[in-house]
């Protein structure tokens, strides 16, 4: 389970005990402003990580339509680099060394863009010779609809990560705002309540009533 996740399940926790002895009537409780700000803290925290979650598949799902474009390209090159050796043979070194066969395919979205545009400039030099081959005007055509695929899906996912980074950093500023709101409202109860364990132990973590102690309670935490 994530942070925020346990975070907001911390916090719906809380949020029962703390509006059970809310003040009220003239009765020392956990103060209105403490309830309402959890309240707020939560709704503000779960849309915070659902914003978050959906940038993070923006960019995985541009990274995948990035790798089937990178896919394509690769596969539109090595059908030339075949139809290339039907026509010339594989032992042309001149024409090898026009269209790079033996050099290695490119592993970057830049590189790939770079060869795009040189093969369609060398196929088209030798346009009539490898028509018969498999390599006619749609294949032509591919290698600039492959090229401006990618740099359109590039641009796209450099966007989606500077919007994902900005979303992980509200996240965690709301998340770390949550936690300090919960801390305040255990801190108030430790003091209200002081002397009445049954209580108290209602505003305990739910990590610390499992046995795994994921912060001090108030008391450690004020000698710190």
């Amino acid at each position: 389970m994530e942070i925020m996740d346990e975070t907001l399940q911390e916090a719906t926790a809380l949020q029962g005990p703390a509006t059970k002895y809310q003040a009220a009537d003239g009765k020392d409780g956990i103060p209105a402003e403490q309830v309402e700000s959890l309240a707020a803290g939560m709704a503000d925290a779960s849309q915070k990580h659902t914003d978050q979650q959906k940038a993070v598949e923006a960019v995985g799902k541009l990274t995948a339509q990035q790798n089937d474009k990178m896919a394509e390209g690769t596969g539109l090159i090595q059908k030339t680099r075949q139809a290339v050796k039907g026509k010339y043979g594989e032992r042309n070194e001149v024409i090898n060394k026009a269209f790079h066969i033996g050099s290695e395919m490119p592993k970057t979205v830049k590189k790939m863009r770079s060869e795009l545009k040189y093969q369609q400039t060398v196929v088209m030099e030798h346009k009539t010779d490898l028509a018969p081959h498999g390599i006619k005007d749609a294949e032509i055509a591919s290698f600039a609809t492959i090229e401006a695929d990618l740099a359109n899906i590039d641009q796209s996912q450099e966007n989606a990560k500077k919007l994902q980074k900005a979303a992980t950093q509200a996240r965690n500023d709301s998340m770390k705002s949550l936690q300090k709101t919960m801390r305040k409202i255990q801190h108030t109860a430790h003091s209200i309540f002081a002397g009445q364990p049954l209580v108290l132990i209602e505003f305990e973590s739910i990590a610390n009533a499992g046995g795994k102690k994921s912060a001090p309670p108030p008391a450690e935490q004020a000698a710190q």
